[in-house]
């Protein structure tokens, strides 16, 4: 009898770890699953002061997945030297007033569970960053599909952060920011994109949606859905500063792994657990 009773307990604490793990994986957010690196660009290149696009190789700026396949990835730029890493800020980039510049590579093809772009920010005052994505090219003002998140510290007026959301041009909703970002230090920006439509997981495949959800300092700013009729379908990712000039480092675009990838991460323990109820 006691021997049976251990099985059953066994079995139930099995279960019970099994429904555990289950319920992780629904509810689990991108914010908090293991995203796999796909490109990450820290813009160092030795100290020295050169355009975005040149120095790709230097050892230590871009890795990733990404880059382990394709090697180096080049940038797409309003204008040369309008987006400068290095000179009096050595190893960061400097984003100038109303240039653009992105990584000449199309994310969609790495989308299939979402994707989250991350940067570091130091927004000097009343000067906005935006991270732009969508269609090449495309900036807060352009009518091509994209969405568009910038931030700024608005010194001259309110005292307060502030953010808005554009899409496709026009603006769609803003406010400020729960966190303080007045100390012209760098801040962690965060844009997650996902679509949770039934059997598409896709934000960039033109069907479903693409839904952004934007953090900033790790605190949930907003979310919307963007395209109206199944979302995005290209994911470039574009940074630009708007009044003057700010600096970014660490921009960083990771793929999310499908919630089932959590649960075979889990299979081992509930093998050893299995294995060592059991003994008992």
């Amino acid at each position: 009898m006691m021997k049976n009773l251990r099985g059953q307990k066994s079995l139930c604490l099995l279960a019970w770890a099994i429904c555990a793990i289950a319920v992780m994986a629904t509810v689990a957010t991108p914010t908090i699953r293991a995203d796999i690196m796909l490109f990450q660009d820290t813009f160092d290149v030795g100290g020295i002061q050169c355009d975005i696009t040149e120095n790709i190789a230097a050892v230590g700026r871009q890795s990733g997945t990404i880059v382990d396949n394709l090697g180096p990835i080049n940038y797409w730029t309003t204008v040369y030297w309008g987006n400068v890493i290095g000179g009096a800020y050595p190893d960061r980039l400097l984003n100038y007033n109303n240039y653009s510049a992105a990584p000449l590579i199309n994310f969609n093809g790495y989308s299939q569970n979402g994707l989250a772009v991350d940067v570091d920010v130091n927004c000097y005052s009343d000067v906005w960053h935006s991270i732009t994505i969508g269609d090449l090219g495309t900036d807060l003002w352009s009518a091509a599909p994209n969405v568009t998140l910038i931030t700024m510290y608005d010194a001259a007026g309110s005292g307060l952060g502030l953010w808005q959301l554009f899409e496709n041009g026009s603006l769609i909703t803003g406010g400020a920011l729960p966190v303080d970002i007045s100390n012209q230090a760098f801040h962690h920006y965060k844009a997650v994109l996902t679509d949770p439509t039934t059997g598409d997981a896709d934000p960039f495949n033109g069907t479903g949606q693409t839904d952004v959800a934007y953090y900033v300092d790790g605190s949930l700013i907003t979310t919307y859905t963007a395209g109206a009729v199944g979302g995005l379908s290209n994911a470039y990712v574009h940074q630009a500063a708007w009044g003057w000039f700010n600096e970014s480092d660490n921009l960083t675009v990771t793929q999310i792994p499908e919630p089932s990838t959590l649960v075979l991460l889990a299979l081992p323990g509930l093998a050893i657990l299995w294995f060592r109820l059991r003994k008992k």
